[in-house]
Formats: structure tokens, sequence, C-alpha cells
């Protein structure tokens, strides 16, 4: 709310010239639509990083002082993984985000288009263009928020299972050196208890960086 008030404001205050060097339609689109963006898809997942963050924290430095090297490696192991997925996709979204922006504007300008020329359009029965055309640029503004959630969510449904696994066998390797299993069990199952808390941190971590990466065009 307050954002869009000051970009409203910011926009009143310009001299006429600027309102004809830009489309009203792209003003609307950013007032209305990429403000809501801003917010809840670039702002609300820095917070939800600072938060997970601390909870990754805690948990990390719980472990250590269980056991720092095998901590260690599992934080490396972890770290690695999401890395290189944060790695190889981060550019993907920053271009599909440029992408999202365009088709987003290009929304608007059709739709507010062919209102403003309704009866023209009426009259020369270009109805099935300017819907054709807005379908074209709607079509591409789902598909490309499609991808980027899926992105975002990809490692919680396909790795998973393969970290968590991972690290179990991790902890069992590293700790047979340390005893018989009546010592070993316990660790076992706190690295495995811990992990399972690590996850949903980790891959909100993830996700929301991707948002961050996927909405960056909006600034």
């Amino acid at each position: 709310h307050a954002l869009s008030n000051r970009l409203l404001a910011a926009y009143l205050s310009r001299p006429y010239s600027f309102f004809l060097r830009n489309n009203t339609s792209d003003l609307v689109k950013n007032v209305l639509a990429e403000v809501g963006q801003l917010t809840l898809d670039l702002l609300m997942p820095l917070f939800d990083i600072a938060i997970n963050l601390l909870v990754l924290i805690a948990i990390v430095a719980m472990l250590g002082s269980v056991n720092p090297s095998v901590t260690a490696g599992s934080v490396a192991f972890l770290g690695a993984v999401y890395g290189c997925l944060n790695w190889f996709t981060r550019g993907r979204l920053r271009e599909k985000g440029a992408r999202r922006l365009e088709a987003n504007r290009r929304r608007y300008r059709d739709v507010s288009e062919v209102f403003s020329g309704i009866k023209t359009a009426k009259v020369t029965g270009a109805e099935p263009y300017y819907q054709e055309r807005f379908r074209e640029h709607s079509d591409l503004f789902t598909r490309l928020n499609v991808y980027a959630r899926v992105v975002g969510q990809l490692p919680h449904y396909l790795m998973e299972t393969a970290i968590l696994g991972g690290l179990v066998l991790f902890v069992l390797y590293a700790l047979s050196g340390e005893g018989d299993a009546a010592s070993v069990i316990p660790l076992v199952s706190l690295f495995t208890f811990a992990g399972k808390r690590l996850m949903p941190a980790i891959q909100t971590i993830y996700a929301s960086a991707s948002q961050i990466y996927y909405n960056q065009a909006i600034l």
C-alpha cells in the first residue's frame, strides 16, 4: 500500500512530457501489479532467508558441539548440492524474470489498447487480433511464472531423499571408527533428526533466493 502510494505520487509529480514519453498502461502496471510483486516475491523472500539462516546457524552450532568433523562434512555436502543448483539456475531465472516483466507489460498494453479503441475494434472486426495478441503474452507470462516456481521447489521434490540418504551414509562412514553401535546409533539418530530440520530451512533459503533472482528485473 505505502509503496504503491509513493510510486503514484512520484509519477504525478513528473512533468507532462514524462507521460508523453511513457505508455500509461505501463505506469498503471507498475503501480497496481509490480509493486505487489516486489513486496511478495522480492522483499518477503529476503525476510525468509534471514529467519531461516538463523535456524540453520543454530542447528549447525548444536551439531558442531557434538561432532565438528561430521558437521563440517555434512554442511559441505549440502552446500555443494545447493550451491551447484544455485549456480546453474540463477542466470536462467534472471533472464526469465526479465521476460516475465516484458510479457506482463505487453499484457497490460494489449488490454489498454483494445478497450481504449473498442469502437474502432468493433467496426473493423479486430477483436480476434487483440484477443490472440493478449493470449500469446498471457500464456508466456504464465509459463514463466510456473518455471520459476518449479525451479524453486525442485530440490524439495527431487533431491530431499537423495540428500538425506547421502547424509546418513556420510555420518555412518564418519562415525564408523568411533566405537560400538551403542555409541554410534544415538549420534546417527541425532544427525538424521537434525537433517530433517535442516532441509526445510535450506529449501526455504534456496526457494527464496530463486524468487529474488527471478524478480530482480522489477528493480
